[in-house]
């Protein structure tokens, strides 16, 4: 027996109280102690699993959030390479933005495959569901914005037959695909649904650009086949903007989970 000490009129006394062993020793409390402990032990272990479950999701979502910045890096990073190598006639950088192509095509079908993963085994709701949904809408416009800069790229060999006012027009279109592109990848990292009406605006600069091209293109001033090639150029920049314009309107549908500065 244990015994606990307690106030009797102004002494202490010992009172006897049963201990632990001497709990245990009446009919059946041994069968039903080690079924409260098996029943504990069951219940902390699935615990301790969901949570490690849950901890390898909320990595397996930093990890998918990374890649698709990444991914915007690189459409960014082409798409001012393949302006500048279009003003200067550098047919070289085709090959960087093609091989540049096969590292996008390896994330896009690695991000692919981690989200449905994350959707299968997960099963998430909520700000997690809108946040996978989100990156398997917009990286179908990733992919055709970086093919769209190599096509530029591949026109990278008409500098001297531009007349000034073609190239200057070419690189208005150039700074403006770039701007929105940026405009677009800041507006998904920060969460920011207010960014697509901005760039609405600055899509109808693009197509004033890509009318004013198409008409100087078409003054008779340069070589047929070179008014051509350009002429797909601008159509191509134009396309570049409606991408940045689509993925700013997939972020207003994410944004409802809340900005990245505020409590999720």
């Amino acid at each position: 027996m244990t015994k606990v000490w307690r106030r009797t009129s102004g002494r202490p006394a010992a009172a006897e109280v049963p201990s632990v062993a001497d709990r245990g020793s009446g009919p059946d409390s041994g069968s039903r102690i080690d079924a409260d402990s098996g029943s504990f032990g069951i219940a902390r272990l699935h615990w301790v699993r969901v949570t490690e479950r849950r901890k390898e999701f909320h990595e397996e979502i930093r990890t998918i959030e990374g890649k698709v910045v990444e991914l915007f890096a690189l459409v960014g990073e082409d798409l001012e390479l393949a302006t500048e190598a279009l003003l200067n006639g550098d047919a070289s950088a085709l090959k960087v933005v093609t091989e540049r192509q096969s590292s996008i095509d390896g994330i896009y079908e690695e991000l692919e495959l981690l989200v449905n993963r994350q959707m299968v085994l997960q099963q998430p709701v909520g700000d997690e569901l809108r946040l996978l949904l989100s990156v398997l809408r917009i990286l179908p416009d990733q992919d055709r914005a970086h093919h769209l800069v190599m096509h530029i790229a591949e026109h990278a060999t008409h500098s001297d037959d531009l007349s000034p006012r073609a190239q200057s027009l070419v690189k208005r279109m150039g700074d403006t695909a770039a701007d929105m592109w940026h405009k677009a990848a800041n507006a998904w990292y920060e969460h920011d649904g207010s960014a697509a009406s901005a760039l609405e605006e600055q899509d109808e600069d693009m197509d004033s650009l890509h009318s004013a091209l198409t008409a100087e293109l078409a003054s008779g001033t340069m070589r047929l086949p070179v008014a051509m090639d350009m002429t797909l150029v601008a159509r191509y920049y134009e396309r570049v903007a409606d991408h940045a314009v689509n993925i700013a309107h997939r972020v207003e549908y994410l944004a409802a989970r809340g900005r990245r500065d505020q409590p999720r």
